[in-house]
């Protein structure tokens, strides 16, 4: 069941962000037609609150662990990679699915290969 958790988890990412979109746009949208958006339940500002808690606590750990190993301007540029890393996945799993469609319709999957430039021996 590890193996399946992956898809699972970048396809709540997109709808998490897909969601943040929308309601950027809804808020956005009401702003500009001058009226009041609609307040979200206590149950659900309490299921925000939490989770915003632990998405703080995840970046401060993040934060606080790559600034003990790389120093304090790394473990600034942590929260940031986490985004970037979000994004990498999106895009990585997108090319996996599309992959998965072809292999799908009968045709071979082609394999990428990623071609690396060795640097020149240094001699002492």
């Amino acid at each position: 069941m590890r193996d399946r958790r992956a898809p699972l988890s970048v396809f709540v990412l997109f709808v998490a962000y897909l969601a943040l979109m929308a309601w950027g746009a809804s808020l956005a949208m009401h702003w500009l037609a001058g009226d009041q958006a609609p307040q979200p339940s206590d149950a659900m500002m309490q299921l925000l609150t939490i989770n915003a808690a632990i998405l703080a606590w995840r970046l401060v750990m993040r934060a606080w662990f790559t600034g003990r190993a790389y120093g304090w301007w790394q473990a600034f540029l942590s929260v940031p990679r986490m985004l970037v890393g979000n994004f990498i996945a999106l895009m990585a799993a997108r090319k996996a699915m599309a992959s998965y469609v072809v292999a799908l319709r009968g045709r071979r999957p082609q394999w990428d290969k990623t071609r690396h430039r060795f640097p020149a021996e240094v001699e002492p």
